[in-house]
């Protein structure tokens, strides 16, 4: 009788080994075609217009010898729109291609708060000239934050 329960014991664990690879093989066919679903899910969503908020870098030409350009911002949050592949170009090359904003073709404000050597930028009418230094397909809708503060250098 041990005979024949080892041999019974054998094709279990045969059968078990063998479901064991057939369950294995079925996930990893199953994880195959549920990854590439959602790749062609991400890539359809790209087609369509998005709006999206980008942190972006700034770079400062003609900076007026009187503001202190260690204190000033290094980066600005653009809201743009435009298909998903351009705003996804935008977030790769942004990093690599920042905005300048030009103090000879901007005016800057001093403050009449309270604080001496504070003054103030409006980013109200740089969507333009970002629109213009960006990549094309993307239209930039606001420019945050609004003002940017600058402040002079203490002697």
């Amino acid at each position: 009788m041990t005979e024949q329960t080892e041999k019974i014991a054998d094709k279990r664990s045969e059968n078990d080994t063998l479901g064991s690879k057939l369950t294995n093989q079925k996930m990893a066919v199953f994880s195959f075609f549920l990854l590439l679903s959602f790749l062609f899910w991400y890539l359809d969503a790209l087609g369509n217009d998005i709006e999206a908020d980008i942190k972006y870098p700034v770079t400062y030409k003609n900076i007026p010898e009187l503001i202190d350009s260690e204190r000033m911002p290094q980066r600005v949050t653009l809201l743009v729109k435009g298909s998903g592949f351009s705003i996804l170009r935008l977030q790769l090359t942004g990093k690599s291609n920042p905005v300048t904003i030009d103090f000879s073709k901007v005016s800057y404000k001093k403050s009449n708060d309270q604080e001496e050597g504070l003054y103030y930028l409006t980013t109200a009418g740089f969507e333009s000239s970002f629109s213009s230094q960006i990549k094309p397909g993307c239209t930039i809708s606001s420019v945050l934050p609004d003002t940017l503060y600058l402040f002079s250098k203490t002697e």
